[in-house]
């Protein structure tokens, strides 16, 4: 390496000059050069001795043999260096000797204290490699025969063992220098396992006799003896549970200062030194069992423990299955006896099992290291004593339990105070039996879904809940039933309470809704009718209201109380019902206030209503009274219609027996005033339309007749409630004589109208052409013109048969035709029309009405049509003698009844003026008699109805809307 670093021609004393410069003399000649080249020498510091004498031998040539001297020294110091490195690659190369190798190097690093770089880093190197190696075969060493020792049980040998190689690759981890805060930490982890191991080692004899004590105390059947040997067994075995603790922590905590020193030494994964001292505190993680110091105290610790413990488990399942069976036959002192023992026994394995817990490191809420693994394979049968000690002492907690119930089953409970008292007597024990249903449903929860709980542990947890569930369900039971008794108690006056508010309630909204009552509607007709007593249904509100109250506050109280009930007792079928009953009753209190309101309003606005309905009411009478006094009957009647309507609407809204007969005598009396002045007035038009009728008939004006008797039948039904029968007798033959006109003529409003029209006036053209063509000798083509005016009319007589312009004009068409046949034609249709009167009276009339166009003269024509007339009604037949006389006596004897003011009789006389006129239509004494007594009588017909009629006209209505046709015509 010097070699290749000296350039060509360049002298080798110049060129180290060169590197150094002037600071090998900086002390200014305060120190002899060659004296301190000697130091140098003596301490193995070559290089810069020869640079000093180089620098000598240049300057101060009187000294060159002195510095050449000291040169030579240093050469054959340097020859020896350089055999000892040949001998070391021999040694480490070929040889393969580590152990020699290390000595070597450490002769020549005691023969040059500051080689050249080169040399110094291949020395480095190698003195690595070698150490390496070194280390490496000798940890493996260790850790070869301390599982030989684990392997025979000497765990304290192991752990004096592992104590040896603390010092691998310490060297190395000096030189690299890391900083006393890692040397600190590292050092303080080591010194606490060491100490740990050294109490550990010591207390061997202690922790041997411990173990065999306990091993004897397990077999045995002395509780005092097994109880001793834990204890002993504790106090000796806290060394071995401290030194597994103390290794793991300080196992973690060379893993982390060897983390910290990847971070300080760029590309070094880790510090083997750190390494090894963290694996021969707590084992290798790839070893196949534990090893290390931790694994030394580990398998010391199962030896120890575990063999004992599993057979007290043992012992205390068959201990805590022969206490079931004395649990099930009742004997409490047996049971109390079996499940203290196996309680004792699990709770005395759980003691030694108990310093693997304290052997757990734990840090930042965790576990350190491997020592899960350590303990794992003891957690199920840990979770097998710590279930059976829990279920142990809860069985015999449940035994006391057990001998209370008991009492409680014959303690009285009949009233609410009686109930309270037991209620308060078994309170106490439903909570502790509950508090133990809650410590088994830990234990069930912590074994359930937990793979280290063995069979034994969930037999004895379903088996403890069986148990506790019955014995739970037996004293729930009773205090549910007394709970039950107790809301049943409280809960029957609340139900009468509000069943009798709301029926009261229902009564009082009734009265405001409307009752549905069955009165009489004349002719024996009962009928159910609503009425509606608002003012009293709002005075019964008002009472209520004040008593709904305490009974919400008092039912409030009762779901209160009952909802506050444990969910065990809530719960129950029973206690729910009662409590919805109880939240349904408030629901009900609530809907039943709530309908109050509606209830009141309504009330009042039917109040107002009625009122102001009865106001209106009040004012149409004073319209009525004042349109009768000055004859406004029109007025008068829509005046009290409106009241009739008014008072029925007032009492629709509040019925008041009192209103209604009073309203009903006030309407009835202006009804009376109003038919009986008005008829005056009536009868007295009457007879003048009458009169003009018989006067249009005379005339031959039978439409305007008829419109004139119409109305005058009309006016007469104002007053009158049936037709009057002298209006009847004269529309009777003016009807008789329209209707023989209607058939003769075509209305203009008939729909064939234009269509028939057309085709008379085209046979009326046919029969003037051939009327003119005969004339003038065109008889041929004449008789074709008549021909098709015949055809003509024919079709006019298929729909209109009777029209008489059709069967003129075919009369006088066969005329023209023949005139001497038509003589003939006509007597024989003269002679079948007389016939027809027998048997078709009104085609034969209109057959007579037809020939009299032709010939009104023909002899005895005029006769037959008087006497059609007569049959048909449409003429009056003369008064005979005997007509005369009977007229005049029937108006003698109206007249004594009217001149004897029989009234009782006027209906007759009635009928006999009626008759008399019939006979005599010209009888003006019967006419004016008759006058007199209808306007004595009055009218007959009614402008309003009574109350009870209007309810019965709205029932009909109703029943004719709903489709009950028979009903509402009944």
């Amino acid at each position: 390496a010097e070699r290749d670093s000296i350039r060509p021609g360049e002298p080798r004393l110049e060129l180290v000059t060169a590197v150094i410069g002037g600071n090998l003399f900086a002390g200014g000649g305060r120190e002899d050069p060659v004296d301190t080249a000697r130091a140098l020498i003596l301490e193995k510091r070559y290089n810069e001795a020869l640079l000093i004498l180089a620098e000598v031998a240049r300057k101060d040539p009187r000294r060159l043999d002195e510095a050449e001297g000291l040169i030579r020294r240093i050469r054959n110091l340097r020859g020896e260096y350089n055999d000892k490195y040949e001998e070391l690659i021999h040694v480490l190369y070929e040889e393969r000797d580590v152990a020699k190798a290390l000595k070597i190097i450490d002769e020549l690093e005691s023969l040059d204290k500051n080689p050249n770089p080169a040399t110094r880093s291949a020395i480095l190197r190698a003195k690595e490699s070698a150490r390496f190696v070194y280390n490496q075969e000798r940890f493996i060493d260790i850790m070869t025969r301390a599982a030989e020792m684990l392997e025979k049980k000497d765990y304290w040998g192991a752990a004096a063992l592992y104590l040896t190689g603390f010092d691998i690759g310490r060297e190395e981890f000096d030189r690299a220098g890391y900083g006393n805060i890692i040397t600190g930490r590292v050092d303080g982890a080591l010194a606490e396992v060491r100490q740990a191991s050294d109490a550990f080692i010591r207390g061997r004899e202690i922790q041997v006799r411990a173990a065999e004590s306990l091993k004897t105390a397990a077999g045995s059947n002395n509780p005092e003896a097994l109880g001793a040997a834990v204890f002993r067994y504790r106090e000796a075995f806290r060394t071995v549970a401290s030194v597994f603790k103390t290794a793991l922590l300080a196992a973690e905590s060379l893993q982390e200062q060897n983390r910290r020193v990847g971070t300080i030494r760029e590309g070094i994964r880790e510090d083997f030194f750190l390494g090894y001292t963290q694996r021969l505190s707590a084992g290798r993680h790839t070893a196949a069992s534990p090893e290390g110091i931790k694994g030394a105290a580990e398998l010391w610790m199962k030896d120890a423990a575990g063999p004992g413990a599993a057979e007290l488990r043992d012992k205390s399942l068959v201990l805590f299955e022969s206490g079931r069976g004395s649990f099930a036959a009742g004997d409490r002192g047996a049971v109390i006896a079996n499940f203290g023992e196996s309680g004792r026994l699990a709770a005395s394995a759980l003691s030694m099992m108990g310093l693997w817990y304290e052997a757990l490191p734990v840090r930042r809420g965790g576990l350190v290291g491997d020592g899960w693994k350590a303990v794992e394979t003891e957690i199920p049968l840990y979770f097998d004593l710590r279930t059976l000690e829990r279920s142990s002492l809860g069985y015999l907690e449940l035994a006391g339990h057990m001998e209370a119930v008991r009492g409680f089953e014959s303690l009285p409970r009949q009233t609410l105070p009686e109930l309270r008292a037991f209620r308060s007597s078994i309170t106490e024990t439903v909570r502790a039996v509950e508090g133990l249903g809650g410590e088994w449903r830990i234990l069930r929860e912590s074994a359930r879904d937990n793979p280290y709980a063995g069979n034994a542990s969930r037999r004895i947890l379903e088996v403890y809940g069986d148990d506790l569930g019955i014995w739970r369900d037996r004293i729930l039971n009773l205090e549910t039933d007394a709970v039950d008794r107790m809301a049943e108690l409280e809960l029957i006056p609340l139900n009468e309470g509000l069943a009798a508010l709301a029926e009261e309630h229902r009564n009082a909204t009734a009265l405001i809704a409307g009752v549905e009552r069955e009165v009489e509607l004349g002719e024996g007709v009962r009928e159910k009718i609503v009425f509606k007593y608002p003012a009293e249904g709002l005075a019964a509100l008002d009472s209520l209201d004040a008593r709904f109250k305490p009974l919400q506050d008092d039912t409030r109280g009762f779901v209160s109380l009952y909802e506050q009930e444990p969910d065990s007792i809530r719960k129950d079928p029973r206690i729910e019902g009662k409590i919805e009953n109880g939240r349904a009753n408030l629901a009900r209190i609530e809907e039943l206030l709530g309908m109050t309101a509606g209830a009141v309003s309504e009330a009042g606005n039917n109040i107002l209503q009625a009122e102001r309905f009865k106001n209106e009411g009040n004012r149409r009478l004073a319209e009525t009274r004042s349109a009768i006094a000055s004859g406004n009957f029109t007025t008068a009647r829509t005046s009290l219609s409106s009241a009739r309507q008014s008072f029925s609407n007032s009492l629709s809204f509040q019925e008041n027996a009192g209103f209604r007969r009073e309203s009903d005598a006030l309407i009835l009396s202006l009804d009376r005033a109003i038919i009986e002045a008005e008829n005056r007035f009536v009868v007295a038009e009457v007879r003048a339309l009458i009169n003009q009728g018989k006067r249009f008939y005379n005339e031959g004006r039978f439409e305007d007749a008829e419109n004139v008797l119409v109305r005058a039948q009309n006016r007469w039904r104002m007053t009158q409630s049936e037709d009057e029968p002298e209006i009847t007798y004269w529309l009777g033959f003016v009807r008789a004589a329209l209707f023989v006109k209607s058939a003769r003529d075509i209305a203009v409003t008939d729909p064939l109208y234009a269509e028939i029209n057309q085709l008379l006036n085209l046979a009326r053209q046919d029969y003037a052409r051939g009327r003119d063509l005969i004339a003038r000798g065109a008889r041929r083509d004449a008789l074709d013109a008549l021909a098709r005016a015949e055809e003509k009319l024919a079709q006019v007589r298929i729909t209109f048969p009777f029209n008489q312009e059709a069967s003129v004009l075919t009369l006088r068409i066969a005329q023209l035709k023949d005139r001497e046949a038509f003589a003939a034609l006509f007597r024989t249709r003269f002679n079948e029309a007389r016939n027809k009167m027998r048997t078709n009276a009104q085609e034969g009339y209109i057959d007579l009405k037809d020939l009299e166009q032709i010939d009104p003269n023909f002899p005895g024509l005029k006769d037959a049509i008087y006497q059609a007339e007569l049959v048909l009604g449409i003429r009056v037949p003369p008064p005979n003698q005997r007509a005369l006389a009977e007229s005049e006596t029937l108006y003698g004897r109206a007249f004594s009844i009217v001149s004897g003011n029989v009234r009782a009789q006027f209906p007759i006389a009635l009928e006999q003026l009626n008759k008399a006129i019939e006979l005599n239509p010209n009888n003006q004494r019967a006419i004016e008699l008759k006058d007199r007594i209808q306007i004595e009588a009055g009218g007959q017909t009614s402008v309003v109805l009574s109350s009870t009629a209007e309810e019965q006209y709205r029932l009909a209505e109703r029943r004719f809307i709903e489709g009950n046709l028979f009903e509402a015509l009944a």
